[in-house]
């Protein structure tokens, strides 16, 4: 610590983008950060601590600032080290490029491409000195040419008798009869389109255990639960669910051919759903997604209480941070109720 030039304590989630996201228990890791304090004080290095933006960074701002330690929020990977002078990617490569390099030691790329070419070279003129000619095929002689062929001239032939002429026909033809004119059948009313609600659509399916089968061989075993689906009984309020062989839920989120960013939130008003903190990951606003996404809840085993809950989906052309809607994005939202 001593020697340290910088001391950086960092928490929070990353995501295949480099975003950082919320995290748990700011409070607690806090208070282990003033247990080393003292230590870090000794070498007169301030300690930086980094936490997402947005409620882990509002809420650790409002605390009584701790001496000796400094706190900022950051939202991507890329922009915190950039402003830390912390290098990534090629600069690291660049800078692996200064160190010496014993040649005896290093294997040199393409070595075995060094022999392969001169072979292959080899190889082909080989094929093409060692290989048997190929026979041609004898050349046909062209046909001769068609013969012309010799008319005869005509033979003249005299007759005994004049053939009397025949007498010409005085009957005028009748005038050919119009077509009668088709009758117009009369044009049928255009059929209205079928109207399809475009994407971004929301779902939710039952999932009810097999005949004979309980739930917990739908949770822990390898039995398919049977999906129904969930009616809309007013607006935005779905049919409340329920049945004895009732398992869980499958929220279904249907985005379209057209990639976008998303994000869905679950509130539960009341009762209890298993598998409700883990929404899909690719539906957390920071990157374009497209498609069918399901997200899989279970009710607790053995709980009769009634589960009230509200589903929101958000979509834009940007990216959405903090479950704020960015300009030209829209929400949608539902509300269910399950008894069992």
């Amino acid at each position: 610590v001593a020697e340290a030039e910088r001391i950086l304590c960092l928490t929070g989630t990353v995501d295949y983008d480099g975003q950082i996201g919320g995290v748990g228990h700011i409070a607690e890791k806090m208070q282990s950060l003033d247990n080393e304090l003292g230590q870090w004080r000794a070498g007169q290095t301030e300690a930086l601590v980094v936490v997402p933006m947005g409620e882990d960074h509002d809420r650790l701002a409002a605390r009584e600032a701790t001496p000796g330690m400094a706190v900022r929020g950051a939202d991507g990977v890329g922009e915190l080290c950039r402003e830390l002078d912390i290098p990534l990617g090629p600069a690291i490569i660049a800078a692996s490029d200064t160190l010496p390099v014993n040649k005896a030691e290093t294997p040199r790329r393409g070595g075995m491409w060094k022999w392969s070419l001169p072979a292959l070279v080899f190889l082909a003129a080989a094929v093409v000195v060692f290989s048997p000619e190929i026979p041609r095929p004898p050349e046909q002689a062209p046909p001769p040419p068609a013969a012309k062929r010799e008319v005869a001239a005509p033979i003249p032939v005299t007759p005994t008798s004049p053939m009397p002429a025949p007498a010409a026909r005085t009957a005028a033809k009748k005038p050919a009869m119009a077509d009668p004119p088709a009758k117009q059948e009369p044009a049928k009313p255009a059929m209205p389109p079928a109207v399809e609600i475009a994407p971004p659509r929301m779902g939710i399916l039952e999932r009810h255990a097999p005949e004979g089968q309980p739930c917990t061989a739908v949770y822990f075993g390898k039995v398919q639960a049977e999906l129904r689906p969930v009616p809309v009984a007013k607006g935005n309020r779905f049919k409340t669910s329920q049945g004895k062989r009732l398992c869980g839920l499958l929220l279904r989120i249907e985005l379209g051919f057209k990639a976008t960013y998303a994000v869905v939130n679950l509130e539960t008003l009341s009762g209890r759903l298993v598998g409700a903190l883990r929404p899909p990951p690719y539906l957390s606003g920071r990157r374009l997604v497209k498609g069918r996404h399901d997200w899989k809840l279970d009710l607790p085993h053995g709980s009769g209480d009634l589960v009230r809950y509200k589903l929101s989906l958000t979509v834009a052309p940007t990216a959405i941070r903090h479950n704020i809607q960015p300009p030209g994005g829209r929400t949608i939202s539902l509300q269910h109720e399950v008894q069992r």
